[in-house]
């Protein structure tokens, strides 16, 4: 089942958060945008699973079977979802996506699926999980955070002082790589060094008394992207494990 669900959810992935921008995933509301973002998934995920013999046909079948469903949930969450989409409505977007791909897993399982990559090398599909983890733990992880924390944004009221452009999300998209790293590496107690470096540097910027709920923010950012690092790490080690 795993054997087909891994290049499936990686090219899901790839399609979805390497391949397409905030301007392509706002333009989604078009039924062009939509058909266009389905085809790159659709073949991000043909290359991935690179069936062969003895049911090439078969597979093939399931990975259609995955881009239709893809372009469906795209097409609900476009008429459902409003101008603001909320934390809630990413995951559980992101939650139907990783369930269809299951389903289609769990129905293909005795389809004889081959993938030619395995004769490259046979670590392919434990390469597709390291890929798969990092997009989760750093580009995955920096929407999930910037919505998360919409509520606690809008609760500091004033305009923050000016940095480099993007440079929160960039920061934040660096420290998450560099955790998955470190506890895939066997090097997770080198964690607290970069906690505390960030911890330091940020810290900094809060001068003034009044500033509590600026230094809160940073407290609450901080734990939230170490701590999905760190859990996206962890599942892919073990997911790892069993392959």
């Amino acid at each position: 089942m795993q054997d087909l669900f891994i290049p499936l959810l990686a090219g899901h992935l790839i399609g979805d958060f390497l391949l397409q921008t905030r301007a392509m995933a706002e333009a989604k509301k078009g039924l062009a945008a939509r058909v266009w973002h389905a085809a790159v998934v659709g073949i991000v995920t043909c290359i991935l699973v690179a069936a062969g013999p003895p049911s090439p046909a078969v597979a093939w079948l399931a990975v259609g079977l995955a881009v239709l469903l893809h372009f469906a949930i795209d097409t609900v969450k476009s008429g459902l979802a409003g101008e603001d989409e909320n934390v809630y409505v990413f995951l559980i977007d992101q939650g139907a996506h990783v369930l269809a791909l299951v389903g289609i897993a769990v129905a293909f399982t005795s389809s004889g699926y081959s993938c030619l990559w395995m004769r490259v090398t046979p670590a392919y599909f434990r390469i597709l999980i390291l890929i798969s983890g990092l997009i989760l733990c750093v580009w995955f992880g920096a929407i999930l955070m910037g919505k998360a924390l919409q509520p606690v944004i809008r609760e500091l009221g004033d305009k923050p002082a000016e940095g480099l452009r993007h440079g929160g999300r960039r920061i934040g998209q660096l420290e998450r790589a560099l955790t998955y790293v470190l506890v895939l590496s066997g090097n997770a107690g080198a964690i607290g060094f970069l906690f505390a470096a960030k911890s330091i540097l940020r810290f900094g910027e809060i001068k003034q008394p009044g500033q509590r709920k600026e230094a809160e923010y940073i407290i609450i950012g901080t734990f939230a992207s170490f701590g999905w690092a760190m859990l996206v790490a962890v599942l892919t080690q073990r997911w790892l494990a069993h392959v």
